[in-house]
């Protein structure tokens, strides 16, 4: 692949990535207009981490945990998880961009956008559970649930962390060649 070829790759993904978020944020209001306005019957649910670490759930009496209960929290959670993503999408996007403009990847920019996005998807891997759980629980009448794990934006994360550290090391070694020379 040329260059040319490969910054208007970047370039069409930039995009792209920025179409999906809009895309996401039109379909979150939206979804939540109708929802509070009543004119539709959603129905919303959320998942449990792929890998769960710990788990525990129980009721002070005979009901428990409602499935109305858990669609509310699960309709609660939409808007953060989705905010989560956006936020990711375009940060992906800023990333496409800066190749599509031909600007170096050995810059330490470069790596803050790569982090920002490794660090984004590991802590809302883990956290986002958290809340969900939380919010269930002030939701229930009854009962209490609490999930704890990570999943495959969590293992994302790890990987795009390695990677910027290894774009770091590129940068470094870039400016011992250069002081060398």
């Amino acid at each position: 692949m040329n260059l040319s070829r490969f910054r208007n790759f970047c370039r069409i993904n930039a995009y792209a990535l920025q179409i999906f978020s809009i895309f996401i944020f039109v379909a979150v209001v939206y979804s939540v207009y109708t929802y509070v306005s009543g004119t539709t019957t959603l129905s919303f649910t959320y998942n449990s981490p792929d890998i769960t670490l710990f788990s525990m759930g129980g009721s002070k009496g005979a009901i428990g945990i409602t499935e109305a209960e858990r669609q509310i929290a699960a309709f609660t959670m939409i808007p953060i998880t989705q905010a989560v993503t956006i936020f990711v999408l375009l940060a992906g996007s800023a990333a496409f961009k800066w190749l599509a403009d031909g600007k170096r990847p050995f810059d330490f920019n470069f790596v803050k956008i790569i982090k920002r996005i490794s660090l984004t998807l590991m802590i809302s891997d883990i956290i986002l559970p958290l809340v969900h759980s939380f919010v269930l629980g002030v939701i229930s009448v009854d009962g209490y649930n609490l999930n704890f794990g990570f999943g495959s934006g969590f293992i994302m994360g790890v990987i795009l962390y390695v990677v910027s550290e290894i774009f770091n090391y590129g940068i470094e070694l870039q400016n011992l060649s250069d002081d060398v020379v």
